[in-house]
């Protein structure tokens, strides 16, 4: 057990993988984080998939292709690569970012 939570899920279209905001500690060793970051979950394997453990970064949404992500980190709008790299900063100011859909 622990402290903590795990917000704001968004699935790629094709369902293969899953990232979320995680806040995890032990509350009997650990001091409380700074703040949360974002996690992977990969299926079918069900394996954790690695993505830069920042605190601050949340509320994640993957782009229609499941190839990027657009998040929060703090109150900046940041994307990146669905793999956290290639981090990009959009926006000064914002929150629950979301991708526009994709037509035809």
């Amino acid at each position: 057990c622990g402290e903590g939570y795990f917000a704001d899920p968004t699935w790629t279209t094709d369902s293969t993988s899953i990232a979320y905001t995680e806040l995890k500690y032990d509350f009997e060793v650990d001091p409380p984080p700074a703040g949360p970051h974002l996690a992977l979950l990969g299926f079918p394997n069900s394996s954790k998939a690695r993505y830069p453990n920042v605190v601050g970064d949340r509320d994640p949404d993957y782009s229609p292709t499941g190839k990027r992500l657009v998040f929060n980190h703090y109150s900046w709008i940041y994307t990146s690569d669905a793999n956290g790299a290639h981090r990009k900063h959009l926006l000064k100011g914002g929150y629950h970012p979301d991708w526009q859909p994709v037509f035809g």
